[in-house]
């Protein structure tokens, strides 16, 4: 009889990690006129975290303690501001010399910041405000996100279809053909755990993407907001959030336990 129960037990230990490393990828966030929220990507639920009045973001170097955050200044390029994520506000790093202040995108693989101003492409030098000019982009995509699993960075263009940039060629190309509305200001996150992109209206409507072939999957909408500018997904760990990896570890030592204490006790009944 124990042995079962502790197989029993087992099996529902081993359901419940797997609960947890399913839904805890990391988390959606997302900023509109003048305030950063994040979105649970499942559900479209949203929650208020503080100030933040960006045109685009981007996810931050590891451990994840801020955003990227560009403002545009028109003509006069843009700023780039540190968005911190328990929403204490934003701290200004530098001017932005250079026409990419519209979208935003961070390849954690690479350490490079990608922007674009809708008509042009480049890399920025966080520190300086630098840009470099690289391949334009079809299409005028208002929205990025990069992919550090494969090296890309994606985009939305006018008609609707994937884009992708590949850094190693500096060449975009077509990926096919997704379901969602692109027109206006929007937001673009790529999770790098889950391997989906996330798309949000100027209205809040939520869609996932699949990165292989731009297939389309609603979501939900974000309700009674102002209009979307900028999105960012930030992967656990982060700030204390376990990590898989200390929940795999305590699943495995319960069950090591567990198969022990069964063991142990099938020798009783023998003897």
């Amino acid at each position: 009889m124990m042995n079962k129960w502790c197989w029993r037990l087992a099996l529902l230990v081993c359901g419940c990690l797997f609960a947890v490393a399913a839904h805890a990828q990391g988390r959606l966030y997302m900023v509109d006129d003048d305030t950063l929220w994040i979105v649970d990507h499942h559900t479209a639920d949203r929650t208020e975290v503080g100030p933040g009045e960006c045109d685009a973001l981007a996810p931050s170097p590891q451990p994840h303690v801020y955003l990227y955050c560009a403002v545009s200044l028109d003509e006069a390029g843009g700023e780039l501001f540190r968005l911190d994520l328990d929403g204490s506000g934003l701290t200004l790093l530098t001017h932005i010399y250079g026409d990419a202040d519209r979208g935003l995108a961070y390849n954690s693989k690479t350490g490079v910041l990608y922007g674009t101003d809708n008509v042009s492409f480049g890399s920025i030098n966080p520190v300086t405000g630098v840009v470099t000019p690289l391949a334009d982009p079809p299409d005028e995509p208002e929205a990025l996100a990069a992919d550090p699993n494969r090296n890309l960075v994606y985009g939305l263009d006018e008609d609707k279809y994937l884009v992708a940039y590949d850094a190693v060629l500096d060449s975009w190309d077509t990926i096919g053909p997704t379901s969602v509305d692109s027109e206006g200001k929007g937001g673009m996150a790529y999770d790098p755990v889950g391997d989906a992109i996330y798309f949000i209206t100027r209205y809040g409507d939520l869609f996932r993407i699949n990165p292989e072939d731009g297939g389309t999957e609603s979501i939900g909408a974000v309700d009674e907001l102002e209009e979307f500018r900028g999105m960012a997904f930030v992967p656990f760990p982060a700030r204390g959030i376990p990590s898989l990896t200390f929940w795999g570890a305590m699943g495995l030592i319960l069950l090591a336990g567990l198969s022990g204490l069964a063991f142990l006790q099938k020798r009783k009944v023998t003897n």
